[in-house]
């Protein structure tokens, strides 16, 4: 259990404090609600690129100067983006905690963006896609997947953008992009550690308060209808074995179904006990790995199936086989001892989250920030331990049909 308490201000920043004097230090993480679906098309990966440009100085704290400063006091700081959020956090030592909340204070509203840091920082970005993504194995998978599934809603492109959109994006789009979502009422600060709530208070006020909030953020989103009919595809690319990639859209983290579909993808796959496993690699030797999992997103997200083959098996086969394995638990369910074992891993995992100033205000952060409730963490584990065996089967029973999947092979480069 994490005990907070929270404050709003009156230009909509909301702050969590959860106290624990255990240590002299405290997190802080500030985080946005804008990820890559904020973004419009032609102009992928503005989120990703604000995570690099956030760092490049603001007005009382040019160039390296806002890591010098945290580094001089003993403090570490980073950053994140996903789909739906951009989080940046910092762990210092208590008594330097002001520092904090003037660095990011000085970047929320004064960040230093110029043409030499944007175009520097969209070099280090288009530069990352390659080494992480377009050079890879199999590395494009995801986002082709994604673009299958996904018509209208913007999940249907990566966090990390397009090069092209990066290359054809000028500054001032990227300085309206920042005026629109960097506002206290898009921002929700998470405090953990050795920080009293009054003190959180005052420091809030002196720090965020006179800021504006924004003129209004619009969340209006086009969203896709449950696919009709299976869509496929096959990349040749410079791989050594085939692989699948298998998409089922199905539901939000809010959904009362997600938790559910969750655990059903850790019966699946997760380690040397699970049906994968034990199927697919250990007993038939279909596969050199295969897995399942449940996208945690803010929207609608995706059931995700995908296996590499060993040498010699045909990708066909191992992508029925592995498909089969829904079937099966649609008709005959999961025993009890599999749904315990998942749980147990579940449980386990809320647990060691609640371990540490910085860990409490990462996990904190997202249900914070996204939903406004960040006692959901202290709702979890009930959560988890109420899901059924009949839950599994029902879930495995509703979400999966051919007709409501997009299939992707990846097959070796023929060279001439």
């Amino acid at each position: 259990m994490i005990e907070f308490e929270q404050f709003r201000l009156a230009n909509g920043l909301n702050v969590v404090v959860a106290e624990n004097k255990k240590a002299p230090i405290v997190a802080f993480d500030l985080l946005y609600h804008v990820g890559s679906k904020n973004e419009n098309w032609g102009r992928t990966g503005f989120a990703h690129l604000f995570e690099h440009l956030m760092f490049e100085g603001s007005l009382h704290a040019p160039g390296k100067l806002f890591d010098e400063l945290l580094q001089n006091v003993g403090g570490e700081n980073n950053a994140y983006t996903t789909e739906d959020l951009t989080n940046y956090y910092e762990l210092i030592p208590s008594h330097e905690v002001e520092l904090a909340f003037w660095l990011e204070s000085d970047r929320m509203r004064f960040l230093n963006i110029n043409q030499d840091t944007f175009e520097n920082q969209r070099l280090v970005v288009i530069e990352e896609r390659r080494q992480r993504v377009d050079n890879q194995p199999y590395g494009t998978a995801m986002e082709k997947l994604a673009s299958m599934i996904y018509d209208k809603h913007p999940y249907r492109w990566p966090v990390i953008g397009y090069v092209d959109h990066l290359m054809d994006s000028t500054l001032d789009d990227v300085t309206s992009f920042y005026q629109r979502f960097y506002s206290p009422d898009n921002a929700t600060l998470i405090l953990s550690g050795d920080i009293s709530l009054n003190r959180a208070q005052d420091l809030s006020e002196k720090y965020f308060g006179e800021f504006k909030a924004s003129a209004g953020i619009k969340r209006d989103f086009d969203f896709d209808q449950v696919l009709i009919s299976e869509k496929r595809d096959t990349i040749y690319d410079s791989v050594q074995l085939p692989a699948f990639f298998m998409g089922f859209p199905t539901v939000s983290e809010t959904h009362p179904d997600y938790l559910a579909l969750d655990l059903l993808a850790d019966i699946l796959s997760n380690g040397k006990s699970s049906r994968f496993y034990q199927d697919l690699v250990y007993n038939r030797r279909l596969a050199q790995s295969v897995s399942a999992f449940q996208e945690q997103n803010e929207h609608p997200g995706v059931f995700g199936l995908y296996g590499i083959v060993r040498p010699g098996v045909d990708i066909q086969t191992l992508e029925d086989f592995t498909y089969g394995h829904i079937g099966k638990v649609a008709e005959y369910g999961v025993t009890e001892a599999e749904l315990e074992k998942v749980k147990n891993l579940s449980i386990s995992s809320v647990i060691n989250r609640m371990q540490g100033v910085a860990n409490i205000a990462d996990f904190m952060s997202r249900y914070a920030g996204v939903y406004q409730n960040p006692g959901y963490v202290n709702e979890l584990i009930q959560k988890v331990e109420a899901i059924t065996t009949s839950d599994i089967q029902r879930v495995a029973s509703t979400w999966f049909s051919p007709s409501n999947r997009a299939v992707l092979h990846y097959l070796p480069k023929v060279l001439s």
